[in-house]
């Protein structure tokens, strides 16, 4: 009779419903696969394996990681409705196209600023923004 060889290593982890349904509990809170692999007590190397053969598994994390966006976007949405300026904001920029604007002008006054570059002061006048803007900018 022959004998079988030994493969060594750990005893293979079988997944049951029970152990899918806390990843994709876990995938709630966006862990990374490597937690994922930490909470399943396998190394991540053994995880990207068993991701690579197991449909399930990559669709258990996906299910937890889109239900967790959700709840967090109903969260903020929340938050801003209940009238959380910064929420507000936050949620203007992303989904109305708001943005801060900085005005740099003084008035009808002539303004002077510095540039600082590696270090080194450059003083400069308004009259020389439109030039410098271009060099710095494009």
């Amino acid at each position: 009779m022959e004998k079988e060889k030994d493969k060594g290593g750990r005893p293979r982890i079988e997944m049951t419903e029970e152990m899918y349904g806390k990843i994709t509990g876990i995938s709630t809170m966006q862990c990374p696969d490597e937690e994922v692999a930490a909470f399943l007590g396998m190394s991540y190397s053994t995880f990207k394996r068993r991701k690579a053969e197991d449909p399930r598994l990559v669709e258990a994390i996906e299910s937890g990681r889109d239900h967790g966006r959700q709840a967090l976007r109903a969260a903020q949405w929340s938050k801003a409705i209940d009238g959380n300026v910064t929420m507000m904001i936050w949620l203007g920029k992303q989904y109305l196209g708001q943005s801060d604007k900085t005005d740099l002008t003084s008035g009808d006054r002539p303004f002077d600023f510095t540039i600082a570059i590696n270090g080194e002061n450059e003083q400069h006048s308004h009259e020389d923004a439109e030039e410098l803007s271009e060099g710095y900018l494009h």
